[in-house]
């Protein structure tokens, strides 16, 4: 019988967990409060720099490039492709096919957009 108390009572304060365990579940749980904090406050930033930059005007102007030929700088790289389709945020563009014959469509936020060079119709016939 002596064995049986020793091992409940083991198994007893196994499970209760110690003031370290609790200590760092509840710095967790702020930690994961603060992120959610955080990312609403950064929400309402970006609501707000789009009023005071002009944000929607943006994408109204590429609203109207919606079917055209374009040549996009993203992140210091030039890409030539068509815009689908944009929103206050988002810019969705197809890149054609270059080796492997399949068009590409890719979905950027507009914010990583640092030019965007309008290609008129007889600009693309002489590029070829």
């Amino acid at each position: 019988m002596g064995m049986r108390k020793d091992i409940n009572i083991n198994i007893n304060k196994d499970k209760k967990p110690t003031v370290e365990q609790r200590v760092e579940k509840l710095e967790k749980y702020k930690e994961e409060e603060l992120e959610k904090k955080i990312q609403i406050l950064e929400r309402r930033i970006r609501k707000l720099e789009k009023r005071v930059n002009g944000g929607s005007a943006m994408s109204k102007i590429l609203s109207e490039l919606i079917g055209q030929e374009v040549i996009l700088n993203i992140s210091r790289e030039e890409v030539r492709c068509k815009v689908l389709d944009v929103d206050e945020d988002w810019i969705k563009i197809l890149i054609p096919a270059k080796k492997n014959g399949i068009d590409v469509t890719i979905t950027k936020p507009i914010t990583e957009l640092k030019e965007i060079t309008y290609l008129p119709k007889a600009a693309l016939d002489l590029m070829g």
